[in-house]
């Protein structure tokens, strides 16, 4: 039997309160995950649950240009 690879696909959304788009925090584009930041925070270590309640983070909406702040991730 032939063996196929998996894909991941990933994405730590948040939308945003002005316009509400919908925000992709591990597009490149918004420069939060340069250094893959938001992988870390949102696949951390230890408990998920704990690490999740302390995630903060500030986004700039690309759409609207209102800057706003994130705290926490649900799943």
């Amino acid at each position: 039997m032939e063996k196929i690879r998996a894909s991941l696909h990933m994405t730590l959304l948040t939308t945003c309160p002005e316009c509400e788009e919908h925000i992709n925090l591990f597009d490149n584009d918004l420069g939060l995950n340069d250094e893959g930041e938001m992988y870390k925070a949102a696949l951390p270590d230890g408990n998920w649950y704990e690490e999740h309640q302390r995630f903060e983070c500030t986004v700039y909406c690309t759409e609207c240009s209102v800057e706003f702040d994130v705290k926490g991730i649900d799943w």
